[in-house]
C-alpha cells in the first residue's frame, strides 16, 4: 500500500478524498494539527501528498514552504483561491506541477485519476478522467491544411452533447489553438534540436513527416467531454507555459509580448474555456494536451468552476 499524506482541515474535502482513495487500497494519513503534520512530513516517508491551500495550520510550521522548496515527494495542491494567486504560486515554485480546483463537480474522479497517474505512473491514460467513457473518436493530421476539416468534426461531436449554447464553439476554439501549437510550436529539427516552424505565419501550410502525425482524441461521459491533442516531439516545458499564462492573466503591457514560445494568450484562452488542463510530456518523444469540459446547460456553472492545471512528466530510467 502507498502512503498518502492529506493535509486539510476541510471536512467535505477530506470526505471526497476518502471516496476516491479507499483505505483498502492505500494508507491515507490525515493529521489535523500543524505540529502533527510537520512530524509526519519528517517521519512518514510518504509516497504522495495532497495539500489543501486553505489549510490554516501551515503558516506556523512553514509546511507550504517545505513542500514547495525542499520536500522531494510529489505533491498535488488543491485550491479555492483566485486564478492570479494560483498562477503566481506555480510561477514562483517550479515544483508545483499540479493545481486542482476544489469546487470541481468531478473532484472525486479527478482524485482517482491523479492517484493513477502518480502512484501507478499511467500518465497517458486519456480516459482516466471519465466514468464509463464512450468509445474514443481518433483523428490524425499530417498537414495543417487538414485543420478545418478536423475542427468541423470536433464541433459536430461537441454539439451533440447537452452543453450551454457556446459549448461546442468553445471546444472547437480550444482544439484550434492546440492543433496550431502542435504544428508550429512543437516540431524541432531532430539533429539540431532547433524549432522548425515557430517563426512562420500561422496562415502557412505546414506538413509533417509520416512518423510525426498529430493525434486528436475525443471522448465523453455524462459529466465531461475530454479532448486530447498529441504530438511526437515532447518539447513543451512547464516553465514556459506557466510564464505565458501568468503574463496573459495580468492583462498588462506584456500580455502580447512575442517570443519564441508564442504570445501565450492562446493558452490562456484554452485554460479559461476548459475546466481542467493537463499536459503529459515525455521529453523529446511526445506531448499530450488534455482538456476537460464540464457538460452543463448553465454557462454560470462552468464559469464559476476553479480551473485546474497539471503537468506530468514521463519518468525514464
Amino acid at each position: 500500500m502507498a502512503k498518502i499524506l492529506l493535509l486539510s482541515t476541510d471536512v467535505a474535502f477530506r470526505e471526497k478524498v476518502k471516496m476516491a482513495i479507499p483505505a483498502t487500497t492505500h494508507e491515507v494519513y490525515t493529521p489535523i494539527s500543524g505540529l502533527e503534520a510537520s512530524h509526519l512530513l519528517d517521519e512518514l516517508d510518504a509516497d504522495f501528498v495532497l495539500y489543501d491551500l486553505s489549510y490554516d495550520e501551515h503558516q506556523e510550521f512553514g509546511l507550504l514552504h517545505r513542500l514547495t522548496h525542499s520536500y522531494w515527494v510529489r505533491t498535488a495542491y488543491f485550491t479555492d483561491g483566485a486564478e492570479a494567486e494560483n498562477l503566481q504560486l506555480m510561477r514562483q515554485n517550479p515544483n508545483v506541477s499540479c493545481l486542482i480546483g476544489k469546487n470541481s463537480p468531478t473532484l472525486v474522479k479527478d482524485l482517482e485519476a491523479l492517484v493513477e497517474k502518480i502512484l501507478q505512473k499511467k500518465i497517458w491514460d486519456f480516459n482516466a478522467y471519465l466514468t464509463n467513457p464512450k468509445p474514443e473518436v481518433i483523428l490524425e493530421l499530417q498537414s495543417y491544411s487538414q485543420k478545418q476539416q478536423c475542427l468541423d468534426m470536433v464541433s459536430d461531436y461537441a454539439s451533440k452533447l447537452s452543453g450551454f449554447p457556446d459549448f461546442a464553439y468553445n471546444v472547437q476554439c480550444v482544439a484550434s489553438e492546440l492543433i496550431m501549437n502542435a504544428f508550429f510550436d512543437a516540431p524541432v529539427d531532430r539533429a539540431t534540436g532547433l524549432a522548425r516552424y515557430t517563426r512562420l505565419a500561422r496562415s502557412e501550410t505546414v506538413s509533417l513527416d509520416l512518423n510525426e502525425k498529430i493525434i486528436i482524441k475525443l471522448s465523453h461521459d455524462d459529466q465531461r467531454l475530454a479532448l486530447s491533442v498529441s504530438d511526437s516531439f515532447g518539447t513543451l516545458k512547464q516553465e514556459s507555459v506557466v510564464r505565458s499564462l501568468f503574463r496573459s492573466q495580468r492583462r498588462g503591457e506584456g500580455q502580447m509580448k512575442m517570443i519564441d514560445e508564442g504570445a501565450g494568450v492562446g493558452l490562456y484562452m484554452v485554460m479559461n474555456l476548459a475546466s481542467h488542463l493537463v499536459f503529459n510530456v515525455h521529453n523529446g518523444v511526445k506531448t499530450e494536451s488534455i482538456c476537460l469540459f464540464q457538460i452543463t446547460k448553465k454557462r454560470r456553472n462552468f464559469d464559476e468552476q476553479i480551473r485546474s492545471l497539471c503537468f506530468f512528466l514521463e519518468e525514464t530510467g
